[in-house]
């Protein structure tokens, strides 16, 4: 049979409602042995906690959700969300909280939805990743009010945490600028309004920064392919020049450019230079000398959950919102013209 709270009650020659508040994180009501009296009895006697009880008693599940994108065109999105991921379990952990995943396509249209996290208050709150639609985003908000938005293109004094994408702009022109380049290509979708608001602060910071100094700055057309989601340059042979910096808006578009100018003949840092605004978790091992913005997503996941419980343990429910600001790894995909020619 299961040991109950009264077991280790009997154990511990204390009431049950003392062995109760000590068990549910309240023990620092008590004198510290007697906490250690309900903890030891509790251990030697194999105590398991109910987390539907406690959740019953408490009116907290202790259960955090993560919102990821799953639609399709999107597949590879969750790879990017990982260490996010895991950043945010590492803070919720250490404070007693579990985290599930839910996805976008569990909430079904007409303000519909398949799961339970929506039907039943399973969820204490929620952390959304990245872009959703105006809809679901206010669906999503009136179900949970407890929301953190993570590199959301919702962005309000309150519960929003995301990069600062105009700084990241801001390293790359830099560099740009401070090796000598003469031409900028932009790789990547050129951005519209309703692009993902990385994709629009890179390309509009970068593109005034370099112009201004007299750099010219063009968008390389990539040849479309919508049911595969590729980028695919044609025209690369007449554009790369050793004066000519290709800035890739992630590490998906930089792929593109360096394989299609290998095949071609053209060496990357040679013959072209090559910048990236972002990069992946798996980029330092497989791809370490490309010039990138870096990104530390398990922190940002950190700084997610740790905005996530500020937002439960206060009482507007509200807490300032953050940028995140990015650094830059020097690799050598880009040296400079001067460089380049010698």
């Amino acid at each position: 049979m299961a040991v109950t709270l009264k077991n280790v009650a009997q154990r511990a020659g204390l009431s049950w409602q003392t062995v109760s508040k000590v068990l549910n994180d309240q023990g620092h009501l008590f004198r510290p042995e007697t906490r250690q009296r309900v903890l030891t009895a509790a251990r030697e006697m194999g105590y398991v906690p109910n987390a539907a009880a406690r959740a019953i008693r408490s009116k907290h599940t202790r259960q955090i959700g993560l919102l990821l994108r799953n639609e399709d065109g999107h597949r590879f999105h969750n790879l990017a969300a990982f260490v996010l991921l895991l950043g945010i379990n590492a803070r919720l952990e250490s404070e007693g909280y579990l985290l599930s995943v839910v996805r976008v396509g569990d909430v079904g249209g007409k303000r519909q939805t398949r799961s339970r996290v929506f039907e039943e208050r399973v969820l204490d709150g929620l952390i959304a990743f990245s872009q959703f639609t105006d809809e679901i985003a206010d669906w999503v908000s009136e179900q949970i009010p407890n929301c953190i938005w993570v590199d959301s293109n919702r962005f309000g004094p309150f519960n929003c945490l995301r990069r600062d994408e105009a700084h990241v702009g801001q390293l790359v022109a830099k560099h740009i600028l401070n090796l000598g380049y003469r031409k900028v290509l932009w790789a990547g979708d050129t951005p519209t309004a309703l692009s993902h608001f990385s994709q629009i602060d890179r390309f509009e910071v970068i593109k005034q920064t370099v112009t201004q100094q007299g750099v010219d700055f063009h968008s390389l057309n990539s040849w479309p392919k919508p049911e595969q989601k590729r980028w695919i340059y044609t025209q690369l042979p007449q554009l790369l020049k050793p004066d000519t910096v290709v800035t890739a808006y992630n590490v998906h578009a930089a792929n593109a450019v360096m394989v299609a100018a290998a095949s071609m003949g053209l060496m990357i840092g040679r013959d072209y230079g090559l910048v990236c605004c972002d990069e992946t978790p798996e980029v330092d091992e497989t791809w370490p000398g490309l010039c990138r913005v870096g990104n530390d997503r398990f922190e940002m996941g950190y700084q997610a959950a740790d905005m996530m419980l500020d937002v439960l343990n206060s009482k507007s429910h509200q807490v300032a919102s953050r940028r995140h600001k990015g650094q830059w790894v020097i690799g050598n995909t880009a040296w400079g013209p001067g460089l380049s020619k010698s």
